[in-house]
């Protein structure tokens, strides 16, 4: 199986990559590939058109392999979502972009733009993080503040 991957695009359009030939094949088989897309190698400064790459068109076609999916941190971000808004109104305010960028996250996994899925989940990642510190800083204000009354109501 060889392991060159390809860029495509539509002439004047965005390229799309990188992609194996596997992929390729299929996208070819099913029409998503035209012979008027464009194509290169992954190590190609050459575009050609898809329909003049004779390896894309003239072989058996394998099932792409599935990638695994990434943590995208969803439940997470939404559990800390709900948290915030019943006891922590301040960490409500890093929770929205947890659960903003994790649903990015899902929705780039479900169209199988995996690039911008794991930045999407890495960004998730680090608001969860950022909430998680923001809603301890609270609970611990919470328990300080407690404390000081109980303190004040004893000696008081």
């Amino acid at each position: 199986m060889t392991t060159t991957r390809y860029y495509i695009t539509k002439p004047g359009g965005t390229p799309t990559g990188p992609i194996s030939l596997d992929s390729l094949r299929v996208m070819a088989q099913q029409g998503a590939l035209t012979p008027d897309m464009l194509c290169r190698a992954e190590d190609a400064d050459e575009w050609k058109p898809a329909g003049e790459i004779v390896i894309i068109h003239n072989a058996p076609v394998h099932a792409p392999q599935a990638c695994a999916k990434p943590d995208t941190r969803l439940t997470k971000s939404i559990v800390l979502l709900v948290l915030s808004l019943v006891l922590f109104p301040l960490s409500f305010f890093v929770a929205v972009p947890a659960v903003i960028f994790a649903a990015l996250a899902e929705n780039e996994y479900n169209h199988m733009r995996m690039n911008t899925c794991l930045s999407y989940a890495e960004s998730a990642r680090l608001w969860v993080n950022i909430s998680v510190v923001v809603t301890a800083v609270q609970l611990i204000s919470y328990i300080a503040v407690l404390l000081f009354v109980l303190v004040i109501g004893i000696n008081g």
